[in-house]
């Protein structure tokens, strides 16, 4: 069976001191290569904070990832502007064909290097 990250333990403390109607509550987190830590967690009841604490990090985690994309979005359209600008200056179509086909082959190339440093 496939190791799985998962919540082990969950503690109330108590009400929370900033928001009235809040409570706060620890939460043991196993994580896939077996270490555990406690993180802690706020919400009206257990479900709504370790759903809070699941969005938290899902969110965090989509953060980091962003700088990724936004390298690629520009790296991608500098490709697509650059040569078209080239090509209005020219007056040459060759420069639109030719961005078209580096914009496909980088695109390309940067799909199959993220999939070979991320797959499992």
């Amino acid at each position: 069976m496939k190791k799985r990250r998962k919540a082990i333990d969950c503690k109330l403390v108590g009400e929370s001191k900033s928001s009235p109607g809040y409570f706060k509550y620890e939460i043991t987190i196993e994580e896939k290569d077996g270490t555990i830590h406690k993180k802690p967690a706020y919400g009206k009841d257990m479900e709504d904070a370790i759903a809070r604490l699941v969005w938290v990090e899902k969110s965090e985690k989509v953060g980091k990832n962003n700088f990724k994309l936004t390298i690629l979005v520009m790296t991608w359209l500098t490709t697509i502007i650059v040569p078209s600008i080239v090509a209005s200056i020219q007056k040459d179509p060759f420069w639109v064909i030719v961005s078209l086909i580096t914009s496909v082959a980088i695109g390309f190339s940067l799909a199959r290097i993220n999939y070979y440093l991320h797959k499992k």
